[in-house]
């Protein structure tokens, strides 16, 4: 149930604002809509909202420009951002700036509802955390994800994936994922594991990439080559 939660939708394509308006309301959201990003930020100011759903590219501030200023002001409000041309960098930027979602256009209206509608329950629970803890009015903290950001312990370390890769310490960071080094341990064998960013697998584009990086990578065989 979501009838109580606000949603404030931006949109600079004035047919899809209205769309999207439209079958979020239909879905018992209470939805603020606007077709500019700076009027977003004073709407902000001004009023309480439990998700926040963007377009990327916009005249003057993008989504990914509000999302980033949010953050920096300590707004832990989950925002989804839409795009229809979606770009590695661009979902990086969004991954690495905390986005909720990473929608690629035309999204599916029931995929958009049900986005939204999971984005309210967690921020309606951040929401009670706060008032159970007296933190009301303070930055929050967002739900962990499966990578942290803050330097903190990496929750990856000590696992074994597939059975077979036990990750023995992080090496490094890019704008997909996460580079490990572990041991192979059917073969007693040193490697390094890459793992894909949560939010990018949700994207087929982003995970056929990925696999072909893979395959590419398996089929070198040099002694200054990674296997």
């Amino acid at each position: 149930v979501v009838a109580d939660r606000r949603l404030l939708l931006i949109d600079d394509e004035p047919v899809l604002l209205r769309v999207c308006e439209l079958s979020l309301r239909g879905a018992g959201m209470t939805v603020t809509s606007t077709s500019t990003a700076e009027q977003a930020v004073e709407l902000l100011d001004q009023n309480r909202y439990d998700v926040v759903v963007s377009d990327i590219l916009m005249p003057g501030m993008s989504g990914l420009d509000l999302l980033r200023r949010l953050r920096e002001h300590g707004r832990q409000i989950p925002v989804l951002l839409m795009t229809a041309t979606p770009e590695i960098s661009t979902a990086a930027q969004a991954v690495e700036y905390g986005a909720f979602r990473y929608l690629i256009k035309p999204v599916d209206a029931l995929e958009l509802e049900r986005a939204v509608a999971h984005a309210a329950r967690l921020s309606r629970r951040t929401q009670i955390s706060e008032v159970a803890l007296g933190l009301s009015g303070e930055p929050t903290t967002p739900a962990p994800e499966l990578f942290t950001n803050d330097g903190s312990v990496d929750p990856l370390v000590g696992r074994c994936l597939l059975g077979n890769f036990q990750l023995q310490e992080r090496l490094g960071e890019g704008s997909a994922g996460r580079v490990y080094r572990a041991t192979q341990l059917s073969l007693d064998k040193e490697v390094a594991v890459k793992v894909l960013h949560p939010q990018l697998t949700l994207h087929p584009m982003f995970v056929e990439r990925f696999k072909r990086e893979a395959f590419a990578a398996s089929s070198l065989s040099h002694p200054n080559s990674v296997q």
